[in-house]
């Protein structure tokens, strides 16, 4: 049953998803509290999402239609990409309009960032992350302060303003 294990993570990852993509606040925290009480290490969730969201963007420039689509476009730029991960891709695509994606995008670049602080909540972190995607109005969104330091006695805070974080996609 090991793969079992790995394959109904994927499928709550997928779950968290599609569930931030319909606004769906109960079902994304649902599929959070999986993840996170099966153990899930955070960074990973996050950069399976960050990585979803990038690849949903591709698609979306290149204006994809469907799973074929998302498949024959990723497997001609040297990305293996399987049918199941291109039917995801497709869904994702599918649930986030354009602004919403890139919003979806410079907050998981922002929960990043803060994942790597000096201390670091994890779970207030992918909380933020749920909260502001699920977001009924669909605005978008500032991002809270990153983290602060103190240089020569007095805090400076360091702070990613509400912008377009364009992420290069690698392998």
């Amino acid at each position: 049953f090991g793969g079992w294990g790995a394959k109904a993570q994927a499928t709550t990852i997928f779950g968290l998803v599609a569930a931030l993509g319909r606004g769906d606040r109960k079902r994304s925290f649902e599929s959070l509290e999986v993840l996170l009480r099966e153990g899930e290490y955070r960074p990973l969730a996050l950069t399976f999402l960050a990585t979803q969201f990038r690849l949903a963007k591709v698609a979306q420039e290149a204006n994809l239609r469907n799973a074929n689509q998302i498949q024959t476009h990723f497997t001609k730029q040297g990305i293996r990409i399987w049918r199941d991960r291109a039917e995801q891709v497709y869904q994702t695509v599918s649930v986030f309009p354009k602004d919403r994606l890139d919003d979806a995008i410079g907050k998981v670049f922002w929960a990043d960032k803060a994942l790597r602080d000096s201390r670091p909540d994890d779970r207030l972190v992918m909380e933020e992350v749920r909260l502001t995607l699920t977001e009924a109005n669909g605005s978008r969104v500032a991002y809270p302060v990153v983290h602060s330091t103190v240089t020569n006695g007095s805090a400076h805070k360091s702070q990613l303003a509400s912008r377009r974080v364009w992420m290069t996609f690698t392998q």
